[in-house]
């Protein structure tokens, strides 16, 4: 990771959320195990923070969980270790980044996946450019249909809405 930052320093570099969660569930699997409540609801705040959508809902989150009296100060600091890189591994702070709409460590996942089938130490340079322009074309493909399903949608859902609008309109009329 760091000589990602140092090589690549405008590089947006993601740790994967679902690594993280593992991470977390096995630093604090005691508070499942526990017969109290409010424990296991502390578990489930703690292992839901790499998934968290806003990053006000993050902070509200870590600072409940920094208050409870059902962590000790190691648990503590290392939570509070892990948020000082929050960008990396909160799906609510890596939306705010340019991405090219990758801001799921899953998807991120994936393409590593992908070039790992492609790719081995026994390939020329060139040949992973080739490979890395395939995979982009097949990717801007997905892309574009992506978009066109969601103006489809976005089409029906207007078409539903002016449809709704005057059926309201008849019903006022009459």
């Amino acid at each position: 990771m760091l000589a990602i930052k140092d090589v690549f320093p405008k590089a947006t570099n993601f740790i994967c959320s679902w690594h993280v969660q593992q991470n977390l569930k096995k630093k604090y699997s005691y508070l499942n195990r526990s017969k109290n409540e409010e424990c296991k609801n502390l578990y489930r705040k703690i292992i839901n923070l790499p998934f968290l959508n806003y990053p006000e809902e993050f902070e509200e989150n870590v600072d409940k969980i920094l208050d409870s009296i059902h962590l000790n100060n190691d648990l503590k600091k290392y939570l509070k270790e892990k948020a000082r890189e929050i960008e990396s591994w909160v799906k609510g702070f890596m939306k705010k980044k340019f991405c090219c709409g990758m801001c799921s460590s899953s998807r991120i996942e994936s393409k590593h996946r992908i070039l790992k089938q492609y790719l081995d130490s026994g390939k020329r340079l060139s040949e992973l450019f080739q490979v890395v322009k395939e995979l982009e074309k097949m990717e801007i493909s997905r892309m574009e249909n992506e978009i066109e399903r969601f103006r489809k949608k976005e089409k029906n859902g207007a078409k539903r809405i002016l449809l709704l609008h005057c059926k309201r309109l008849i019903l006022i009329t009459f």
